[in-house]
Formats: C-alpha cells, structure tokens, sequence
C-alpha cells in the first residue's frame, strides 16, 4: 500500500485522496493502515477482484518489503501493481449482490438503488462538518458513470500503479497484459478509466477513449473548506474501452452503452 501512495501522489491523484484520504484517522500512517485494511477486505469480500503485483527481487535489504496472503508470502520490493475485476455477468448485479449481503451499509431502499447505479458511500471519510458529503457527492458521479457503460460481462482494470523510480521500465505493460489476456480468454470486453499520462500505455493494447470523465466537487451552500476540498476532489480522466478481441472496425464498431440508446 505504501508504494500506491507514493504512486498516487507523483503526480496527485484526486481519486486517491477519494478512496484513500489521508485525515480519515489521526495520523496519515493511521489512515494508510485503515485503508491497507479496508481493501484487502473489498477483496475478500468481492469475488471478482484481481490483484496483481510487480515485485523486484533484486531490491532488498533495508527497504525490502513483505505482503502475506492466505497462501504465499512474497518477499523484495513492490514496484507495481494493479486490481482487475473480473466479471463474468453485467456488473450491477454483482454490486447489487454485494450490497444485499451488507449489515447496515447496503440495505434498504437507498443501498439498492445506489448499488443498481454503481453507486458507494464513502463511510471511510470523517463525519466533520460537510466532508463525507462532498465524498459522496464526487464518488456517486464517478460509480454512476460506470454503471451506465458497463452493462455487461468485462474485465475493468481498477487500479494500476507503478513506484515513480521504475516507471516505463516494463511494469506496467505486465500489468494491463495480464488483463487483457484474461478479456480475450473469455470473449469479453474491458474497461479503464484513464488519467492523460496512462493513455498511451492503454492505447497500445486496444483500448479507445470514448468519453472524457469530469468530476466536480460543488455542492450548494459551500463555505471556504468545503469549496477548497471540493478543488481537491474534481478530476479529469478519459474512459477508454477495449472491444472483444481488441478489434475496432473504424466507423461500424459502436460501444455498447450507445447500442442501447
């Protein structure tokens, strides 16, 4: 998780602070432990995730670095690494699945409703003044958008990072190969959405950009903070999308959100 972070912060990435802010404990070593713990246990809990790492055994010694899991222990230092889901059915009805199965986070009207939209509430940022309702209002436009594009069985590459110190040395390339492997595997499509530096990467294993991602943080009746943490949370991205098989038809392939219209 340590090398996410610093992944994520060269250069910053609004969706990190997201998914992973750095005052949701008292200290930013506490809310990196309560973030390592909270996605570990979405991966447990999921079923459809995939997680990948990039891991050079030359690198050890003082900055060597161990990950227990259930069934293996790797040892070095973690250079890379990404989640893949993998869904084999239209993904809200694992999210809508997931939520059910929630005590008191994804039950009752509300949850299904915002599951069936891709939705989350972001019950890992503090309740002080207007925060976690600028969160949610950020994370509803970002998981709405998901679950109007992905409305059927695909692989989405969530996260993918790489340490500052080893990128465009091959890690990434590893990363999304594995993904797209696993698409072509079962004959489906996938998903990623793209920050400006990652497109190219994506772009040379079949992805397409079919729409640009602009998250706003506005809320009515905002004083100074909110206003400010609102800049800190809007991000622009791009959706990229890979056909079955990679194969884009120019003029005759359509993504499949548009056949539906």
């Amino acid at each position: 998780m340590s090398c996410q972070r610093t992944a994520y912060l060269d250069p910053p990435n609004p969706l990190y602070t997201l998914f992973c802010p750095p005052f949701s404990r008292a200290t930013p070593e506490a809310s990196l432990q309560e973030a390592t713990e909270r996605q570990w246990e979405w991966h447990c809990v999921d079923g459809t995730s995939e997680w990948l790492l990039v891991v050079d055994d030359d690198e050890v010694g003082e900055e060597e670095e161990e990950i227990e899991g259930k069934e293996k222990k790797i040892k070095g230092k973690i250079i890379g690494g990404a989640c893949w889901h993998v869904y084999d059915r239209d993904p809200r009805e694992v999210v809508l699945k997931m939520e059910d199965e929630k005590e008191g986070e994804g039950g009752g009207k509300e949850g299904d409703e915002a599951a069936a939209a891709g939705g989350m509430k972001c019950y890992w940022w503090p309740e002080e003044g207007r925060k976690r309702e600028m969160a949610d209002h950020v994370m509803g436009q970002y998981m709405k958008a998901r679950g109007e594009r992905m409305v059927r069985a695909c692989l989405l590459l969530e996260i993918l990072f790489v340490h500052p110190s080893h990128r465009r040395r091959g890690a990434g390339s590893l990363l999304v190969e594995w993904g797209v492997r696993k698409a072509d595997e079962m004959g489906v499509e996938a998903f990623v959405e793209a920050t400006d530096d990652g497109m190219p990467l994506y772009a040379k294993y079949g992805f397409r950009k079919t729409d640009d991602i602009v998250l706003k943080g506005e809320l009515e009746g905002m004083d100074d903070d909110l206003r400010k943490l609102g800049r800190e949370l809007e991000w622009k991205g791009h959706y990229m999308w890979r056909p079955v098989g990679g194969r884009w038809v120019e003029g005759e392939t359509r993504v499949p959100w548009k056949e539906m219209e």
